[in-house]
């Protein structure tokens, strides 16, 4: 199974054992938020790519990371520490990316997966009057 699809079942369980097998001491929350943000990372990362192909203009960027916020801090810990993050993903100058050793084919098949395969759902909530 791969991370991006082990990323999906942690959204569904909450068990943090199937991310974080080093003690990286990290919360469920902090995890969450970590998971969400590279999934819908990847997901734009795809639109890119598919607007690229309509001959709009654009290109695939970095996750911008700031170092203030706990959970990029977290994230630079697993990508350090965690084999599974660290065979796709590195960080360089707080910007979170694909490492050297991930094809662009691969890149491009990662990012068609999670498109196809994370859809946050959405919340409905009536606004107060």
């Amino acid at each position: 199974m791969s991370i991006f699809e082990i990323m999906l079942e942690y959204l569904e369980t909450r068990n943090k054992e199937l991310l974080v097998t080093k003690d990286i001491e990290i919360d469920t929350e902090t995890l969450t938020v970590i998971v969400i943000d590279i999934l819908t990372w990847l997901k734009l990362e795809k639109k890119r790519e598919l607007w690229k192909a309509q001959g709009r203009p654009g290109k695939n960027k970095p996750l911008e990371l700031n170092m203030k916020y706990p959970w990029c801090v977290k994230l630079c810990e697993l990508v350090e520490q965690e084999e599974a993050f660290k065979e796709y993903f590195c960080i360089e100058n707080s910007k979170f990316d694909f490492a050297d050793n991930v094809s662009l084919e691969e890149r491009s098949i990662i990012r068609a997966f999670v498109y196809e395969n994370y859809n946050p759902t959405m919340h409905k909530y009536n606004r107060p009057s």
